[in-house]
């Protein structure tokens, strides 16, 4: 006999009933697929305008994540909503804003 711990098993049916309700009710749903957090490789570059430099400022980090956009809304909060975001061919997510003396750019590569 297989042991399934309980949280896997209401999970398990509780992404039964999501889907049963988004596809005969339209309901779209907060499911526990979408609360499985992912490893992501984050790249952050600066590119200073005003310091003269050709060169971006470059950090590295790994973290776990639910969205790569929550990371980012929560580095920049109000500007948020001025950010592009961008999925590569690679399946890598790009956000990046420029306000004309700061240009940011965050990579996230799934590992």
């Amino acid at each position: 006999m297989v042991k399934i711990p309980m949280n896997l098993f209401f999970c398990m049916i509780f992404e039964g009933i999501c889907d049963i309700l988004e596809k005969y009710a339209g309901f779209q749903s907060i499911c526990c697929k979408e609360d499985i957090m992912k490893e992501y490789e984050i790249v952050a570059k600066l590119y200073n305008a005003c310091a003269g430099s050709s060169r971006p400022q470059a950090f590295f980090e790994e973290a776990e994540l639910n969205d790569p956009a929550d990371y980012v809304r929560q580095k920049h909060g109000r500007d948020f909503k001025k950010f592009r975001k961008e999925v590569l061919a690679n399946g890598q997510i790009v956000f990046s804003y420029d306000n004309g003396s700061v240009t940011y750019r965050y990579e996230f590569a799934e590992l």
